[in-house]
């Protein structure tokens, strides 16, 4: 039995197996997930332009990643929503940010899969 079928399985680990990919790519996969909608569309483009903007996003997605609970899961959203790099008009007021309503979602529904 490997760590995605028992209940020692973090979040990345079955995450990464269920969709296919290559760890080193599940916080960009997370975040482009979990984005509120335009900067969805937009992530690719201002990646490459701007690519601090996403630092907070790409942080709590490897965060998030090491999880095994949905407890230590929101524990993770307190902080992002009380980092101060989430106020602004960009991710603060226009929300151009990882919704946290959507990674709990995908969390609750990554950590339910076998």
């Amino acid at each position: 039995m490997d760590a995605t079928d028992s209940g020692t399985a973090t979040f990345a680990e079955r995450f990464c197996a269920q969709h296919q990919i290559d760890p080193q790519r599940f916080a960009t996969a997370v975040v482009r997930r979990t984005l509120h909608l335009p900067m969805r569309w937009l992530a690719p483009i201002w990646l490459t332009l701007r690519p601090a903007t996403f630092e907070p996003d790409l942080e709590l997605a490897l965060f998030c990643g090491h999880q095994r609970s949905a407890r230590d899961l929101e524990e993770e959203l307190h902080e992002f929503h009380h980092d101060s790099r989430n106020y602004g008009l960009l991710r603060g007021r226009l929300k151009q940010r990882l919704s946290t309503r959507r990674l709990r979602r995908l969390h609750r529904r990554t950590m339910r899969s076998v």
